[in-house]
Parts: C-alpha cells; structure tokens; sequence
C-alpha cells in the first residue's frame, strides 16, 4: 500500500518536473513535500490499520484453536443443540418400567424383579381400576400328633374360608385392595428371595414369571411385610387364621407356623408403556396349628389371584 503511494507522488514530481518553468520552482517543491508528507501519514495509519486487520483475522484459526487455546467460532455448538444433547445424556440411564424396556429387555433375575416392582408399583399409583378374581382353595389336613377327632372340626373350619370372591375398583378410586393388599406400595421383594425369574416377549408385551423361595416362620406375621412372601403376594395374618379356626369348640390355638411353598407370581406387561395389564397371583401356605398344648395339625391354604388392570 505504501510502496503504491510513494510510487504516485514520483509521477506527480516528474509531470510537474516538465511543465515547470524557473519562476515556480520554489513555490511547487514546496506544494509536493507538503503533499508527500500528508500521504505519507496516511499511509502510515492505513497500514496500521491493515496490520491490525491481519493480525485480528490470524487469531480466528491457527491449528483448530485461537491465540488464546479457544475453539474456532464456527465449531461452536449452538446453546439449544449442547443442552438438547446434555439433557439427552442426563436421560441416558432408565428410571422407569417403559424406559427400561426401551433400552434394552429385561434378562436377569435383578433386571425383571426390578421391571416388574416398578409396573406393579405403578399400579397402586396410578388408579387405573382393576378386577380382581380371588380363589381360595384348602387342601388335606394332617395330625402330626394327639388326637385326630379335631381333623374333621379343622377341616370344616378351614373349608369355610373357601369362598371365591371378587374385589374392584374404578379408576381413580382407592388400590389398597391391590396385592400387596393394604400398603401404599405392590411389591418390595428382594432378588435374593427369588428361585427363578422368566420375562419373555411376546406380541409386544413381555411375559414375566418370578417364583419365590421356600420360606418357614415360627409363627404367622402380624402384617404381611414380616416375611418375604408377604412383600409380593398376599398372606394370611395370625388374625384371619385365627377368624377361620378359632370358632372350634374346645380347641385352643397355641400358634400358627407358616411354611410358604410354590409362591409366584406372572403377568403380562405393555412393552412400550411398561403398564401390567394382567397378572396371576399365586400364594400356597402349610399352616402348622399348634393347640391344646399337645395338638400339632397342618393345613394347606393357597390363595389365586386373577388379577384384570384397566389402563
């Protein structure tokens, strides 16, 4: 730029150089150093003005990253995009029935008890409306010592509480009813009680089947969180047992020992929400009724829940 300029003001002194005559000499040498001096100014500040330019367009790139070891301006990401993709990763890890299913089956014993506690879960939390087609049924009594006469008076008893019957509810009214029967929640059990656990998908719903382990008790809970059991399926109390024995004349029950044995539960589950929409609950109790200080009697109760979830 500088060079440019320099080079017009010798063509100035050279035209002017051939049509000056003696007379002027003085006065337009002067004029042209004048005028080179404020070319020269200005071309000072137009290249200083240059140099700035060339150095603010070298700091934009220089091997991927500023002077200053800032990305490029055009690698920016936009501020929606970087948050849509850090919420995206926030999300990765499942905390539901539906996300989990979304991502990948449920296969273990952890991953299927985990699944279907959050679908059972839901249930009570939701108030879709349920029916439910309660079985109970009562097998052989045994003696395991004193007299056999109470046999038939345990058998009669026990017979009584085999009454199929059917308990409901209506969208948005109270689930208390919903196994596990009178808690805020439908299942707390532990991996480590389960024998086997089954999820199989079919026709987009996954099939789940768990089964319990055996468990014995001293004695019959007083709710049904006091045993393993009872934190999946419904058990009976030493109250309800109590009501189903304790009318036989001159019986006096001691205690009830549980052995729970066969207990599982299966249902059916919406793949893409993670909603249950059936399910069969099955729970099988030997009961060792301990009376009269020297009668030790077992009865077998089981109890089959067929269970209709309307979401």
């Amino acid at each position: 730029m500088k060079k440019a300029i320099i080079l017009s003001l010798v063509i100035c002194l050279v035209l002017c150089g051939c049509s000056r005559d003696n007379g002027k000499v003085d006065d337009t040498e002067k004029q042209l150093s004048e005028i080179a001096e404020k070319l020269g100014v200005i071309s000072d500040a137009l290249e200083e003005e240059l140099s700035e330019k060339n150095h603010a367009e070298e700091d934009v790139v220089f091997d991927g990253e500023t002077s200053e070891g800032e990305f490029p301006e055009d690698d920016f990401v936009d501020d929606d995009v970087l948050v849509e993709q850090t919420t995206s990763f926030a999300r990765s890890e499942p905390t539901s029935a539906k996300e989990k299913a979304a991502k990948t089956d449920p296969t273990s014993v952890e991953e299927i008890v985990e699944y279907f506690s959050s679908s059972a879960n839901s249930v009570k939390k939701d108030k879709p409306g349920f029916v439910i087609i309660e079985t109970p049924t009562v097998g052989e009594v045994s003696i395991g010592k004193g007299s056999s006469t109470f046999v038939n008076a345990i058998k009669s008893a026990a017979m009584k509480f085999v009454k199929p019957s059917e308990k409901k509810a209506n969208k948005g009214e109270d689930h208390s009813v919903f196994p596990v029967e009178g808690e805020s929640w439908a299942c707390k059990i532990e991996p480590s009680f389960v024998k086997k656990a089954e999820c199989k998908k079919s026709g987009g719903y996954y099939v789940i089947s768990i089964y319990l382990k055996d468990e014995t008790l001293p004695d019959l809970p007083k709710k049904p969180t006091d045993c393993q059991t009872g934190k999946v399926v419904n058990v009976q109390t030493q109250e309800q047992i109590g009501d189903i024995l304790g009318s036989i004349p001159l019986l006096k029950i001691n205690k009830f020992s549980p052995s729970y044995s066969g207990c599982y539960v299966t249902c059916k589950i919406n793949a893409k929400t993670g909603k249950m929409v059936e399910g069969t609950y099955y729970m099988n109790n030997i009961v060792t009724i301990h009376a009269n200080n020297s009668i030790e009697a077992s009865v077998d109760f089981a109890i089959r829940q067929e269970i209709k979830v309307n979401y």
